[in-house]
């Protein structure tokens, strides 16, 4: 027997339509408005287009997370503009530090982005020192802002 990693069925499957993706993001979109829930964002090369999608929005913008953020710093304060929280985890650093360098406190949230719940402890220390703080005002400030978000 073969076994496959959860991710090799990805490669096996057709990608949706551009079309398909908006229409059915626009619907998650519109749920998580009308029933006041956040979105948490998993933005892959598709920055704009979000952008796009929430801009519709408004009037009602929800309230989220950019989950893994792998984007530039233009991206983030696009989605902070927004409203939206950037996160930082041990997969995308250290390819976010310059991002990470020009966020504020108020901009980001830590993650795990795996079943390693230590890994929070290290993306805290690792954002204390891009920052040149103490773990203790990255964990106040981080602790702090999901609790506005939630």
């Amino acid at each position: 027997m073969v076994h496959r990693r959860s991710d090799d069925l990805r490669s096996e499957l057709p990608p949706l339509p551009l079309e398909v993706q908006a229409k059915a993001f626009q619907s998650q979109v519109k749920l998580a408005v009308a029933n006041n829930l956040l979105l948490i964002l998993h933005d892959r090369n598709s920055t704009g287009e979000i952008l796009r999608a929430l801009d519709t929005f408004q009037d009602q913008m929800p309230k989220g997370i950019a989950h893994g953020f792998n984007g530039t710093i233009d991206e983030a304060r696009q989605y902070r503009q927004r409203g939206f929280l950037i996160s930082i985890n041990k997969r995308n650093l250290p390819a976010i530090n310059p991002v990470v360098e020009a966020l504020t406190l108020d901009d980001i949230v830590l993650e795990t982005d795996s079943h390693e719940p230590a890994q929070v402890i290290e993306v805290c220390q690792a954002v204390a020192l891009l920052k040149k703080v103490s773990v203790g005002e990255i964990e106040a400030a981080t602790t702090e802002n999901v609790m506005k978000l939630l």
